[in-house]
């Protein structure tokens, strides 16, 4: 999920991919297949944004290997609850910080590390959109007294991704919140109908349909479910990255609050039907994010 703030940068950076080929780790540049998470974290690294998780988990994926948290689908089934979702186990520790940003439906953020994003320090981000503080005079509850415009100077001389700088960026939803917007379309990535495609993914688009249907019950006529057709490429991950590119141009020309992503063998967690299926609670639930999101991940897959 990309919000909308972050459409644009998340376009380019796939384009870039798209043209320039991607880097892996050792900064050696690929032209016979892209790996759109490295180009995530980098991005996010230049555009100083930061990429998120839920927590617990908004989706389930029914199979596959598991790219988001380096696991085969067998390893990960037994943390994968429809009750629960995936909590963060000892396998990914050394990726994650967690961060609570909201009481309510209990979520939390995940940073990736300054090892994976080559590592440098940069001051705490604290209310950095375009809205900014529209009141630094405003006393921020439960904080002994504190201003907008004071937290902003603690952030300050905090680094990004330290314990005090989470603790801090928690009073942005007081300080510069979000203007909810219903996000009424979800793009759906699949191969169903793509000529050259396996016969596997025949049906997949209208299975993921059908069971959203089932999951959301009356809930789900308000939620527009438009194909983001996968092209067919033998090269790994460009079929892939050129649908991204295709419905995020589309996200911007529907005026949506955010791009949301899903695969066509996402599923919903029981526990979160009620707050994703309705447009105007998935637009609150959105808004919670901090402002400094680049994507945020609904699910590990």
């Amino acid at each position: 999920m990309a919000p909308r703030n972050s459409i644009d940068d998340f376009h380019a950076a796939l384009t870039h991919g798209l043209l320039h080929g991607s880097k892996d780790r050792k900064q050696n540049v690929h032209h016979n297949s892209l790996d759109p998470e490295p180009t995530f974290y980098r991005a996010a690294r230049e555009y100083r944004k930061k990429i998120y998780a839920f927590n617990p988990l908004v989706i389930w994926h029914e199979g596959g290997y598991s790219n988001t948290w380096g696991k085969v689908r067998g390893n990960i089934t037994g943390l994968e609850t429809k009750k629960q979702g995936i909590k963060v186990s000892s396998g990914m520790t050394n990726t994650t910080q967690k961060i609570s940003i909201n009481s309510g439906h209990q979520r939390a953020v995940q940073e990736k590390d300054s090892k994976r994003l080559g590592g440098f320090a940069t001051k705490c981000a604290f209310c950095e959109g375009e809205r900014g503080i529209p009141n630094l005079d405003l006393v921020v509850p439960r904080t002994g007294g504190n201003t907008c415009g004071s937290i902003k100077s603690m952030a300050a001389r905090e680094i990004n991704g330290s314990i005090m700088c989470a603790t801090l960026q928690k009073e942005e939803n007081v300080c510069c919140p979000v203007p909810y917007s219903p996000t009424k379309t979800i793009f759906i990535i699949s191969l169903q109908g793509t000529p050259g495609a396996h016969e596997r993914n025949n049906g997949r688009l209208d299975l993921f349909k059908e069971k959203w249907q089932i999951a959301c019950g009356s809930s789900s006529a308000s939620t527009n479910i438009e194909h983001c057709p996968a092209l067919f490429d033998k090269r790994r991950g460009y079929g892939l990255t050129q649908a991204w590119i295709f419905c995020l141009w589309r996200a911007r020309q529907l005026d949506e609050g955010a791009a949301i992503f899903l695969e066509d063998d996402a599923r919903l967690f029981e526990n979160s039907t009620q707050e994703f299926c309705d447009i105007n609670k998935r637009g609150e639930l959105l808004s919670k994010l901090p402002s400094d999101t680049f994507v945020a991940f609904l699910g590990g897959h």
